[in-house]
């Protein structure tokens, strides 16, 4: 473990080091959104970028270790969300709902800040989080469990897609509903 710098309180473990990072993280997520950058998070636990970088590769990894964990009440609120609307098509809803929901979340919406591109959006780490969600689904979205990787990979590109693109938000809810429809229309192996 490294304890160097910590504003004079070192951390007791590596465990510790790496959550009072990620604390930091989301402060500074909160505070000025996707403009985040490892000096400002290094400089917020007092320790050095060097330091930070030893538990953290870059920006990306630290962004999707404080979404990672920003994202389980947002997929409490989807799941009780998709239980109130008694949804037919539960991937469907649930995409719609993330186009909704994600921009207005400060944690998460720096994954999908309009014009940019997030390659921790489609990483390992998220994909995995992606498809513990899917297995949360009502019927695991009438995906086969043969296809849930790809479909997961699909449905993550087609929102980091749309969200990215400032003109989601003005589109007609019936055309954008039939788009997510067709993009999602051979998961379910049709």
């Amino acid at each position: 473990m490294r304890t160097h710098g910590w504003a004079g309180d070192p951390p007791a473990s590596d465990e510790e080091a790496v959550e009072r990072i990620v604390d930091a993280a989301a402060a500074c997520i909160d505070e000025v959104g996707a403009r985040v950058d490892m000096a400002m998070v290094a400089s917020s636990v007092g320790i050095t970028r060097q330091t930070l970088y030893r538990y953290f590769a870059g920006r990306d990894a630290l962004i999707a270790a404080a979404t990672t964990r920003a994202g389980v009440p947002f997929v409490e609120r989807l799941l009780r969300h998709l239980d109130e609307v008694r949804s037919e098509e539960p991937l469907v809803d649930a995409v719609l709902f993330c186009l909704d929901e994600l921009p207005a979340d400060r944690q998460l919406s720096v994954l999908f800040a309009p014009g940019s591109f997030n390659p921790s959006v489609v990483g390992e780490q998220s994909l995995a989080f992606t498809l513990a969600v899917l297995a949360e689904l009502p019927g695991h979205g009438g995906v086969p469990a043969e296809r849930r990787d790809l479909v997961v990979e699909l449905v993550v590109r087609v929102l980091q897609s749309l969200l990215a693109d400032p003109a989601t938000a003005t589109r007609d809810r019936g055309e954008l509903r039939r788009l997510v429809e067709v993009a999602l229309a051979g998961s379910r192996g049709c």
